[in-house]
């Protein structure tokens, strides 16, 4: 009978991320939900964990080898040009995928649900647009709509595509930020979409005060949701131009986040002439050979404002483009 550590629900989402990373996980069985505990698939007891024996416990069905591209629906002249990978919210997966396939569309949807069991809706991303950086988005397969309720390391996020951008490859930083904020911080996500950074801090750190604003009011209606989802008190969502939003802060922050990838550099010098001594998480799509150059850029901005600046640490993220990534480029003004 295969063995299961037995966790908190709290921890559930944190200790599974840990034992998969240390190779740990029993990928042939499903996780169980026990209520206030849940029972995490394990090849063998590990110290530290009370570990359980199930018997008839649900096993995983293994997709087709190759993915949704070597299902019978995909012709054969097809698979090796199709995206190897598409995102996952929730229940919905989105893909980047050309015109050139529209006749193949409903083929192509079906093949990515009959290969992944928890996927009930594929849409298609057009790309990124406007001030609100909303998806332009085309229902291919599946149930149509455009909302369904993501999870995260134990936070559950309430998301509709159509009103608010929302990126589940980012899960890692929103957890890596919450565990750098320090007792009674004032933190500031400038761009807080349906609020992954704030609702992470909030649960994860005994941060002050978590402001999350937004200037797109279906964003700030979704934050408002997630923090009654998740019983954080202390995250207070705002719907206002970043520019504009240091006039009604009660208290200066000491952590700012900056997650505008596309436009995060121009906000930087509202930042830099707002606040005293704080930390920034500037995230950016630069060019693979620029690296150094967008550092100097920044610290050229942070300059030009009468303030100076100490680097903490760099942070290359997926890829965008083939000749661009996303980066975090941690720092303090001093």
């Amino acid at each position: 009978m295969p063995y299961f550590a037995v966790v908190a629900r709290k921890d559930a989402e944190r200790v599974r991320k840990q034992l998969m990373d240390e190779g740990k996980i029993n990928g042939g069985c499903k996780i169980i939900d026990k209520g206030n505990f849940v029972y995490i698939p394990v090849k063998e007891p590990i110290n530290g964990y009370k570990c359980v024996e199930v018997n008839n416990c649900d096993r995983v069905r293994r997709p087709r080898k190759g993915g949704y591209r070597n299902h019978p629906l995909i012709p054969a002249s097809l698979r090796n040009k199709l995206p190897r990978s598409y995102d996952i919210i929730g229940d919905i997966a989105v893909i980047k995928i050309g015109e050139e396939f529209a006749e193949h569309f409903s083929a192509i949807g079906k093949a990515i649900v009959e290969t992944n069991k928890n996927v009930k809706v594929v849409l298609r991303d057009k790309g990124v647009k406007g001030v609100y950086r909303l998806r332009e988005l085309e229902h291919m397969y599946g149930e149509c709509r455009y909302s369904t309720i993501h999870k995260e390391y134990g936070v559950i996020l309430h998301v509709d595509l159509r009103a608010a951008y929302f990126s589940p490859r980012l899960a890692g930083e929103h957890y890596r930020i919450a565990k750098l904020v320090g007792d009674g911080e004032i933190v500031l996500d400038m761009f807080a979409g349906v609020g992954p950074f704030s609702i992470m801090i909030a649960k994860y750190s005994n941060a002050g005060v978590v402001y999350a604003n937004d200037i797109n009011s279906g964003a700030y209606e979704l934050v408002k949701k997630n923090v009654e989802a998740n019983g954080v008190k202390n995250v207070i969502p705002l719907n206002m131009d970043a520019k504009e939003v240091f006039k009604v802060l009660e208290e200066l922050p000491n952590r700012v986040i900056m997650n505008n990838p596309h436009n995060s550099l121009s906000f930087l010098p509202i930042v830099a002439k707002n606040v005293a001594s704080c930390v920034v998480h500037l995230y950016a799509i630069v060019e693979n050979d620029a690296l150094n150059k967008f550092c100097d850029e920044v610290r050229g901005v942070i300059e030009n404002c009468g303030r100076s600046i100490e680097a903490i640490n760099l942070i290359k993220l997926h890829p965008y483009s083939p000749n661009s990534r996303l980066v975090c480029y941690d720092f303090q003004i001093l």
